[in-house]
């Protein structure tokens, strides 16, 4: 399997688990603030990785530009 086809996989899978994360926010499905946290912790989390693997991307572009 080619990089770029596990990279979009991966990016997939984190920009849907961030909208699972914020749908559960947003329909009231946290009972208690560690969920509440835990639950945005997550969503950071894996905006973090998003932005990093973003970065990289360009990176890479850049550098075979």
């Amino acid at each position: 399997m080619e990089d770029i086809v596990v990279i979009n996989r991966i990016q997939k899978y984190i920009k849907d688990k961030i909208e699972r994360c914020s749908e559960t926010l947003l329909s009231g499905g946290v009972d208690s603030i560690d969920k509440y946290q835990y639950i945005v912790g997550q969503v950071k989390s894996l905006q973090d990785i998003q932005q990093e693997i973003s970065n990289l991307l360009d990176n890479k572009e850049q550098n075979d530009g």
